[in-house]
């Protein structure tokens, strides 16, 4: 967290604002598209515990 924001300060010191939301834009860009290409959707089956302790399995499609 800290490196992100020294990065971003960094920036902010040698560009302008309009430069520097870009870049920020650019970056939510990137962060969103290695989401995409790394997130795994569940398979199968997933637990779900009910209120009363007991634990049911719920079929995934």
């Amino acid at each position: 967290m800290l490196f992100g924001a020294m990065i971003f300060l960094t920036v902010n010191s040698l560009v302008g604002y309009d430069q520097l939301f870009l870049f920020i834009g650019a970056v939510s860009g990137f962060v969103l598209l290695l989401i995409l290409a790394f997130l795994e959707e569940p398979k199968g089956q997933t637990a779900e515990i009910m209120p009363d302790g007991t634990v049911q399995m719920i079929d995934v499609k």
